[in-house]
């Protein structure tokens, strides 16, 4: 028989090898069915992320890893980059830029750089990235549009980002800095190349948020009756558009950066006029008021859309990613996108504040800081929310602004 025994603290042991050896068998396997759930879990969590926005990394992975042929090829060609939020990411269409650019008489080949939920911390990472690709391969850029947001700049949008904060520098900082990083502080450093190479860029922040922010919007549009009556119809007039495009592919968005389309949004040159007619119906239809009140809301509390609270320490950073352009580009400008201002106001003090900030830029980065932020050009309906401009016609409008303002910059660069 086995022997047995009691320790002091009355817990009954066993000297049995087979019986210790059972213990540590069981032990293992509760282990690793512990681990496999909270895997399943993590995964799960992951898909469900992907499945409502895509994978949220694919657009800024994307583009950091094309910079070297982007660098390498079509060198006779005046090189344009358009770079900033999701309002570029939205509102500039390359190919519509360069066709406009060659009627005024300039071969250029343009690169939306566009990406959305960052802020300049962020931003000036992804700016480091491109800098290094033209110094490496010896390129250069006739120009450089670089837009400055002013609601991403702020004290909220900063605090706001937080739950990603990680998971942007892991995934946007070279191997070097995450060195640099972990020789400092060892216990962020593993955190972040945990987050980069175990979790697919993505932090464990984000991935415990998602329930409360879904479970949020949804909650506060389930409750209002217009709203889900206009989502209705929203979502009617999109299948219509589908149908008679041929396909139920979605419009570019952020979780791709398209090759053929350089990071634009759409190719609409095949279009007839009466898949353009049903196009221009669905994005009308997201104009709603109800849609527009909800993104404004969601603009306010999560960025400071209307007040603009300016956090410094994001307005350094929006200077030197700035300059990381400046050894790399021939012409160097600031833009500030169109502002949707029937939804988008500035008292008077906030304008104040918001033109003290353009002038601090100008003068700490040597650039011009050109402000399309109310153009005539551009009017309400161009617009496909609160911010961003339409996919069916905002996006080439201001995409011949930008070839009519910039052509005679860089033919005489």
């Amino acid at each position: 028989m086995p022997s047995s025994t009691f320790n002091s603290d009355n817990a009954y042991q066993t000297t049995d090898p087979r019986n210790r050896l059972r213990v540590a068998l069981y032990t293992l396997a509760a282990g690793i069915f512990l681990f496999g759930g909270v895997v399943l879990i993590y995964n799960g969590m992951l898909a469900l992320l992907y499945s409502a926005g895509g994978n949220i990394n694919g657009r800024v992975v994307d583009q950091i890893e094309h910079l070297p042929e982007i660098v390498e090829e079509n060198r006779d060609k005046q090189k344009v980059f358009v770079f900033g939020s999701s309002m570029v990411q939205a509102g500039f269409e390359p190919t519509v830029f360069d066709s406009a650019m060659a009627a005024r008489g300039v071969d250029s080949i343009s690169y939306n750089y566009g990406i959305g939920n960052l802020n300049p911390t962020f931003q000036e990472l992804i700016t480091r990235r491109i800098q290094e690709q033209f110094l490496k391969g010896r390129g250069r850029l006739a120009l450089a549009l670089v837009e400055f947001t002013p609601f991403q700049a702020t004290i909220v949008r900063n605090k706001f980002g937080a739950i990603t904060a990680d998971q942007n520098i892991a995934l946007l900082s070279s191997r070097a800095e995450l060195w640099e990083i972990t020789r400092h502080d060892p216990t962020r450093g593993i955190r972040l190349i945990n987050i980069r190479y175990l979790r697919d860029s993505v932090s464990a922040e984000l991935i415990t948020s998602i329930p409360a922010l879904l479970t949020s919007s949804i909650e506060n549009n389930a409750r209002n009756v217009a709203y889900r009556a206009a989502l209705v119809r929203t979502d009617e007039l999109e299948a219509e558009f589908d149908e008679l495009r041929g396909s139920d592919e979605p419009i570019q968005g952020s979780d791709r950066w398209n090759v053929a389309l350089r990071g634009g949004r759409i190719d609409k040159s095949g279009y007839s006029r009466e898949v353009l007619d049903a196009m221009g119906a669905w994005v009308a239809s997201r104009r709603h008021p109800e849609f527009m009140k909800a993104d404004l809301q969601r603009r306010i509390e999560s960025a400071d859309i209307l007040e603009l609270g300016f956090d410094d320490r994001q307005i350094d950073k929006f200077i030197e990613l700035v300059r990381n352009f400046l050894p790399i580009a021939d012409h160097v400008e600031v833009i500030i996108m169109p502002r949707n201002s029937d939804w988008v106001t500035y008292t008077p003090e906030v304008q104040d504040r918001l033109d003290g900030v353009l002038r601090r830029i100008a003068q700490e980065t040597g650039v011009y800081v050109r402000d399309f932020q109310n153009d005539p050009r551009i009017t309400a309906e161009h617009y496909i929310d609160t911010t961003h401009l339409s996919f069916h016609d905002g996006i080439d409008a201001f995409s011949r602004i930008l070839a009519e303002e910039y052509a005679d910059v860089v033919k005489g660069h």
